[in-house]
């Protein structure tokens, strides 16, 4: 296999693409998105279904490699 590749728009968010040669190629790509939000658990979900059942970014890397993740609730900072 090739080496892994760390893409962090943001110190909540991580994604990890791993590629392979030859031809260079991405493999496989998983990620972590964390949501601050009031939302219930199953709200959640409902959005994590989402990205991977309609999310353009997602259905494109889908049709190349395996696509992995988990979208993580956190509690919302309150407002000051």
């Amino acid at each position: 296999m090739g080496a892994s590749t760390d893409a962090a728009p943001s110190h909540r968010d991580h994604a990890v693409l791993t590629r392979g040669e030859p031809p260079p190629r991405i493999v496989s790509a998983h990620y972590t998105l964390r949501v601050a939000t009031d939302e219930l658990p199953q709200r959640v979900e409902l959005l994590h279904r989402n990205i991977v059942r309609f999310g353009t970014v997602t259905n494109t890397l889908a049709a190349a490699c395996e696509v992995t993740g988990e979208v993580i609730a956190e509690d919302r900072d309150p407002i000051l």
